[in-house]
């Protein structure tokens, strides 16, 4: 695991995410550590390092720690330790705070010094209840996370060059509702389970590129702000991930929403003013809407737009439609201000399915559709070119 450059933020830097030991499971039975019977319970034996001190960088107030033993053992608030679990607390004296346990009664010996080598591990897992900062030029921190950083706000800033996660194992964020994405990383994040939050994220807003996200949220109301930089949301072709608001601001925004992602939402909102998306997925809210401005938008298979008060609005840039399923209304108004016509090309060789095309103004290619032509209500100025209903 690589983790070099980083910084965490409680208001000061503690610079716990550079102890790598921190996001992995580490073996605290080997000859690097010994164990040592507590003069306050004779049951209970505490973790110190063959050198006789205690191990810096393993505990920390602000961690979501775990131990186990073949499966693992419960935590525990309370002193005495009752059988097969464990807390870390100074008990002996010993003048900072270190890894107590007391073995599972099944075991022969209550000394974790007579377990078999690495049978006894832990993880403590770096969390912050206020706010994380990435801001190396090189920092990175990938390998499998299998429990939530816990924190309000996550911040990459503009000169963090590092990456986050991994295909398959995405760094998981729990309570965040601000997620800040800046720089030309590429990072693999997920929104953890369990949690009511209203998660805002943010990505490109102050370096025009913007880093690559590969994003999975299991919130309703997760919104989407890009400026610059790559989102392909869920982050694997596999998963699913609900999105309630996606709105596209700067021309070097690349989206590609797959098949995965889920717009239930009363009022779920699409709002392009620039950019490139690919659009793959669902969109099914009984009131909400697509409203393209400018850039270029592709509807691809399997895109599906239902719904009584849905639609799609194109008020400017290029609109192609790729998919076979049903798109329910799509209407063209031009901004007149921009100059340009908006085009919605749906020649593309799909025997495409809208229900109806209401133009105020603009240019619509059409090739063919399956199950017969749509109702196309005209006014206004505009242009039509049809090559086959």
């Amino acid at each position: 695991m690589a983790v070099t450059g980083l910084r965490k933020y409680f208001g000061s830097n503690d610079g716990f995410f550079n102890v790598a030991a921190s996001w992995r499971w580490i073996s605290i039975r080997s000859a690097e550590y010994t164990w040592m019977q507590s003069g306050a319970d004779s049951n209970a034996y505490y973790l110190k390092r063959a050198d006789g001190t205690i191990p810096d960088g393993l505990i920390s107030a602000q961690v979501y720690s775990e131990l186990a033993l073949r499966g693992t053992l419960l935590p525990s608030s309370t002193w005495p330790l009752e059988a097969g679990t464990w807390k870390t607390d100074d008990k002996d004296s010993l003048g900072k705070d270190t890894i107590y346990v007391r073995l599972p009664a099944s075991e022969p010996s209550p000394d974790p010094d007579n377990l078999l080598l690495d049978a006894l591990t832990y993880r403590a897992v770096p969390q912050s209840v206020d706010a994380v900062i990435f801001d190396d030029a090189s920092g990175s921190l990938t390998g499998d996370f299998t429990q939530a950083m816990y924190c309000a706000e996550f911040t990459t800033t503009a000169s963090y060059r590092g990456k986050l996660g991994k295909d398959g194992s995405p760094l998981v964020i729990w309570g965040a509702d601000s997620l800040m994405l800046d720089g030309s990383g590429e990072h693999y994040i997920a929104f953890a389970d369990g949690q009511s939050i209203n998660p805002e994220v943010h990505i490109g807003t102050q370096s025009r590129q913007g880093p690559t996200v590969f994003l999975r949220s299991n919130y309703a109301n997760t919104v989407v702000r890009i400026r610059g930089g790559q989102l392909f949301m869920p982050d694997r072709l596999d998963a699913t991930s609900l999105l309630k608001r996606l709105e596209m601001w700067g021309e070097e925004s690349d989206v590609v929403l797959r098949r995965g992602v889920q717009m239930t939402a009363n009022d779920s909102q699409i709002i392009v003013e620039a950019g490139r998306a690919t659009f793959r997925h669902v969109f099914s809210p009984p009131n909400g809407n697509i409203q393209i401005y400018g850039g270029r938008v592709d509807f691809q298979e399997p895109f599906t737009l239902t719904g009584t008060g849905n639609g799609i609005s194109v008020l400017g840039g290029t609109v192609s439609v790729r998919t076979t399923k049903y798109i329910r209304k799509i209407v063209l108004q031009s901004l007149r201000q921009t100059g340009r016509l908006p085009l919605l090309d749906m020649a593309t060789g799909v025997d495409v399915n809208v229900g109806e095309v209401e133009l105020w103004e603009g240019v619509v290619r059409t090739d063919s559709f399956n199950g017969g032509a749509p109702t196309i209500t005209l006014s206004g100025m505009q242009e039509i070119q049809v090559r086959k209903l």
